[in-house]
């Protein structure tokens, strides 16, 4: 019995599988940030909240601020 009719419909059967699941994931995510957003409101300016203070000058660090080091990474070829 020759089963490359069995593959090929194999294949295609993944490939609209993937194909649909992709469509339907695009879909999802659309429709749940439109959801997630709707729940703030913009200001006078038309911005939302967390896009009022978008300044990450260094003019606004202290100058008695401490440095930052992240401890938490991987440190690779140290002791």
């Amino acid at each position: 019995m020759n089963y490359g009719y069995v593959r090929v419909l194999a294949l295609v059967i993944i490939v609209f599988t993937v194909f649909f699941v992709r469509q339907y994931r695009r879909l999802q995510r659309k429709t749940t940030t439109v959801e997630n957003l709707e729940q703030y409101e913009k200001d006078e300016n038309g911005r939302y909240p967390w896009e009022i203070n978008t300044d990450d000058s260094p003019k606004k660090i202290p100058t008695d601020a401490k440095r930052f080091v992240e401890k938490d990474k991987i440190r690779r070829g140290r002791w």
